[in-house]
């Protein structure tokens, strides 16, 4: 149902490939739609591991809007150009109250539409990702400088502001919000074909060590098996293969693959484990508690200590050390009478749709919001 105080909200973001990025942002789209505003989805590519729902009004995919050529500033130009036509065309009814930006591709493309009520999300560890390259992380500072930002953890606000001193328009803090109710009623889908394992989740990038996972892994000397989800490619496959085969870790490893739905795998697995070096919060960690599967996690910048805290914080180890994460799934498994819910209760889904109306409400304001 339409209500006369609808607001007008378009996300942007590179594609719907199958990561956490993406999900989140689909979430949004969903609760704006659940709550009567007309909601718009802009992609960049047209790579779609997830479908594009119908509570969408509309969606424009770029790159399907223009003929491609072999040069990608060229591809660059031709997309910076077609997005602004239609943020023309879709404001000529009414503008848009809100536009959020999220990931690298998309925002180098909507930073030039110069429009009142856009968004930057920040996701990622930029730190990390830019390393020691003084060119990368002077054109991340140029990209961002006078903009209004989002970041979806606390670590990763205070990473803009120290490491890079990037001295924006407005910042604020809005974690990805959760459906726990549909988290919950999605993990009973369907039944998992696997008995006791252990789970990871991700793509397979260096950010997430894949290395330091199967290493951990073995020297734990678990009896689990370890079961790789994540949109792998066919080249990734091999490689993981390969990975698999230097631990010899044959018989016990599955790779998985993509899974839309993750949750009946999260729900009946009896740990889930993030070797990663670094994330911009870490869905998979929330979900997880929100199914009471217990998480051993590295404590990588940002996200893992902003969720496991108090009695959890002794499940997180050190970034590339695969003995103590060993230790620590081991630790996990063994856990007794722990409520997981009480550390996953400022992540609701409500509670992140209320920050997000309270930037609708706030526009214009040139007050940072905390």
């Amino acid at each position: 149902m339409r209500f006369s105080s609808a607001k007008k909200i378009c996300f942007g973001i590179s594609s719907l490939a199958g990561g956490g990025a993406e999900k989140s942002v689909l979430r949004l789209c969903q609760i704006m739609a659940e709550r009567g505003h007309i909601v718009h989805l802009i992609l960049i590519d047209d790579k779609t591991d997830y479908d594009i729902p119908e509570y969408v009004d509309k969606c424009h995919i770029l790159s399907d809007k223009f003929k491609k050529s072999n040069i990608r500033f060229i591809d660059n130009i031709k997309k910076i150009f077609t997005l602004k036509k239609i943020i023309k065309e879709e404001e000529k009814d009414r503008p848009y109250d809100l536009i959020v930006s999220n990931l690298s591709d998309a925002d180098k493309v909507f930073r030039y539409i110069g429009h009142n009520n856009l968004h930057f999300c920040i996701r990622n560890n930029e730190s990390a990702k830019s390393g020691n390259s003084i060119f990368r992380k002077i054109k991340f500072i140029l990209r961002y400088r006078n903009k209004n930002i989002i970041s979806i953890s606390k670590g990763l606000r205070k990473d803009l502001i120290d490491n890079f001193h990037i001295k924006p328009s407005n910042i604020t803090t809005i974690y990805n919000g959760y459906d726990f109710d549909n988290i919950r009623n999605l993990s009973n889908e369907y039944s998992p074909k696997y008995q006791h394992y252990i789970l990871h989740i991700g793509r397979f990038t260096k950010q997430k060590r894949h290395d330091i996972l199967f290493e951990s892994f073995k020297l734990s000397e678990v009896s689990h098996q370890l079961i790789l989800v994540g949109p792998f490619s066919k080249d990734d496959k091999n490689k993981l293969t390969t990975l698999i085969e230097e631990y010899e870790l044959q018989d016990k490893v599955i790779i998985h693959g993509f899974e839309k739905n993750p949750y009946p795998l999260i729900k009946k697995a009896d740990l889930l484990i993030l070797s990663s070096d670094y994330e911009g919060l870490s869905n998979v960690i929330i979900e997880s508690l929100a199914l009471n599967t217990p998480v051993a996690s590295t404590n990588c910048p940002y996200g893992p200590s902003e969720i496991l805290t108090d009695e959890l914080k002794q499940l997180l180890s050190p970034t590339g050390d695969p003995a103590q994460l060993a230790k620590n799934i081991t630790l996990a498994l063994n856990l007794e009478n722990i409520e997981f819910e009480k550390y996953i209760n400022g992540f609701s889904i409500e509670s992140t749709y209320n920050r997000y109306m309270s930037l609708i409400n706030q526009k214009g304001s040139p007050q940072t919001i905390k």
